[in-house]
This record gives C-alpha cells, sequence and structure tokens, in this order.
C-alpha cells in the first residue's frame, strides 16, 4: 500500500486467524476429533469460512480502491504486471514443491490428467473450476481463482463505480445478477457464495466503502456495526438467505474492524505487530491448509480440552506464520534480484 491503513492491517490480520481456525476446526472434523461445543468452526447462522472469506474480498477492494482510485490507460499495464507480481510467484514456488512431491510419489508426472491440464495451474483458477474440469489443483484454495478474476475486471469496475450517476446502474445490476446467481445456483461451484457476482459484490462494497471514507469512519455507523455483528453471530437470525446474510455479516464485521483498527493508528508498537501480520496475509491464505492437513491426521479420534484445542492452533499458526514469512522473503529476495539485473 502507498501508506499503511491500521483499519485494513488489522481486518487482515482477523480475517487470516480467522480462516486458518475454521479449516483447522473443519480438519477436526474430519479426522472425528471430539471438540468443545462452542469451537466447531461455526455461529449461530453460518460459518466462519464463509464469513471471513467474505470479509477477504471486502478488503481486497478496500485496499486496491485506497492504491488505485484511479486507472488511466497508460496504467492498466502496470497495474496487472503489480497484480501478476503480487499473487502468482507465490503461488507458482509453492505449487511446484507440491507437485514434485506428488511426482516421486505416484511415480508419473501426468498423473492428474493430460497435459492441457496445467493450463488452469498456470492461470491460477484450477482451484475454481476443478469440479468441472481436470486440473492439478494443489494449492491456493477456491477464492483464488475468483480474487485473480476480480483483478481482471478491477480497471473496467472502478471506471462504473466512479462516474457520476452510472455507479448506481451498476451497483443495482450488479444485485440483480448476484440475486439471480444466488436464486439459481448458476456457476461451477458448490453454492451461489462461490459464484463471481457474489464475490464481485464483495469486492465492489469494499471498494465503495473506500470511495466515501467519511461515511465508512463515522461513529454511529461504527456503533451500528459493532451491535449488528454481536446480533448476527450470537443470536439465529437470518436475513432472506445464508448468503445474504453472511454478506449483511461482513458489512458490519468490516465496519467494526476496520474502524476498531483506526484507533491504533498513532500506537507504533501495535501498529508495527498488525503490518507484520498483514503484510504475510496471502502467504497464509496460500498455504494454511496444506499444514493443516499435515497435521490434522496426527490428532485424529482424540478428544480435545479448551486448552489443546487452542494449543494445536496456536501450533498451526506459528508453523503457518513462519512458513510464510520464508515464503514471502523467498519471493521478495527473488523480485528485487531481477529488478537489480534490470538497472
Amino acid at each position: 500500500m502507498k501508506k499503511r491503513d491500521t483499519g485494513i492491517d488489522l481486518i487482515r490480520v482477523v480475517s487470516a486467524l480467522g480462516i486458518v481456525l475454521h479449516h483447522y476446526s473443519r480438519e477436526l472434523a474430519v479426522q472425528q476429533v471430539n471438540t468443545p461445543h462452542l469451537f466447531g468452526g461455526d455461529y449461530a447462522t453460518g460459518n466462519f469460512g464463509w464469513l471471513f472469506v467474505t470479509v477477504f474480498f471486502m478488503i481486497s477492494g478496500m485496499s486496491l480502491f485506497a492504491n488505485y482510485s484511479s486507472i488511466g490507460i497508460k496504467e492498466v499495464l502496470p497495474f496487472y504486471k503489480k497484480r501478476w507480481l503480487s499473487i502468482f510467484p507465490s503461488f507458482y514456488f509453492v505449487w511446484m514443491y507440491l507437485y514434485i512431491g506428488n511426482v516421486l510419489t505416484l511415480g508419473k508426472f501426468l498423473y492428474g490428467g493430460k497435459i492441457y491440464c496445467f493450463i488452469w495451474t498456470i492461470l491460477g483458477v484450477d482451484g475454481y473450476v476443478n469440479r468441472v474440469y481436470p486440473t492439478y489443483y494443489l494449492i491456493g484454495e477456491w477464492f483464488l481463482g475468483a480474487i485473480i478474476i476480480l483483478y481482471i475486471l478491477y480497471p473496467l469496475v472502478l471506471k462504473l463505480l466512479t462516474i457520476k450517476k452510472l455507479w448506481i446502474v451498476f451497483s443495482l445490476l450488479l444485485v440483480v445478477l448476484f440475486e439471480l446467481e444466488n436464486h439459481f445456483a448458476w456457476g461451477i461451484q458448490t453454492g451461489p457464495f462461490r459464484g463471481i457476482f457474489s464475490c464481485l459484490l464483495s469486492f465492489c462494497v469494499g471498494m465503495l466503502l473506500m470511495k466515501e471514507k467519511k461515511i465508512l469512519k463515522n461513529k454511529i455507523l461504527w456503533g451500528v456495526s459493532i451491535v449488528g455483528s454481536i446480533l448476527l453471530l450470537a443470536f439465529p437470525i437470518t436475513i432472506l438467505d445464508a448468503n445474504i446474510t453472511v454478506h449483511i455479516l461482513g458489512l458490519f464485521l468490516t465496519v467494526a474492524l476496520y474502524n476498531l483498527g483506526c484507533c491504533f493508528e498513532n500506537v507504533k508498537f501495535v501498529n508495527e505487530k498488525m503490518a507484520f501480520i498483514a503484510k504475510l496475509s496471502y502467504p497464509i491464505f496460500l498455504i494454511h491448509h496444506v499444514v493443516i492437513y499435515k497435521v490434522g491426521p496426527n490428532l485424529k479420534e482424540k478428544d480435545l480440552n479448551v486448552f489443546q484445542y487452542f494449543f494445536f492452533y496456536v501450533l498451526i499458526v506459528v508453523l503457518v506464520f513462519a512458513l510464510a514469512w520464508a515464503l514471502n522473503k523467498i519471493v521478495r529476495f527473488d523480485r528485487k534480484k531481477k529488478e537489480g539485473v534490470q538497472k
């Protein structure tokens, strides 16, 4: 970012920890591990995976708008280059490591389908399309493919959301497309929540929040968001359906966390720690499932009390953070080296 935004940093930190906690809880369930009732990865009307992915898309829109509130014709290609560098080097590095491991284990290169199936991985969308097409999906979660599509669309969406009056028409159209996708379950995903219009709606909400930053930082809105977050997390309240409810809760939580993060704007120690973790959020999203899959089977069919549950969670978080930090260092070192050669 051009300037660290403590509000966005805090949301990144909470989202990263929340998604790791959700997948950790789900893996324990798969391994038939008995856990305390309150720690199953769910809240009153949904699960934390849906919630923090919604928040993740919103802060993606917020941070992009904070850095690219306007993009001219000549700036489009540099924008795409920066986005590519922010995603693909880390993705390719980890994917290649896992792929080589599979090749050595299975004894063949084309264990997952014909050679043209690699195109989905090259494009970074293998996790998004693997329910329909044969892929070599190994890393990155389904939402990596969705965010790549949204980054491609960003210059166009930015224009539509910053032109007077047109942004209202576009927003209404997007809501209609979201509801049609929601109702008819269009797309190639397990449900409408993962559909591209659902992801795009979250992304655009984030852009609009940053576009109207004065409203975002309004104290009354902050209070409403805190109350709304508590109510939707604690009580079985469904607003029309689960997808709409999680988007409303995601909006409340994003506003609440953003304003809370802004309270630490002048607290240097907290700022530095949040910025450190926030910078690792993408590598954390990228590799956390791999770590969880490695640790999960070792806990099979055990009973965990509250202390043990959080002990293993903290252990996983430490391992994920360490690997994310190492991956970030490797990729950034390689990028600096290339930039030095170009100079």
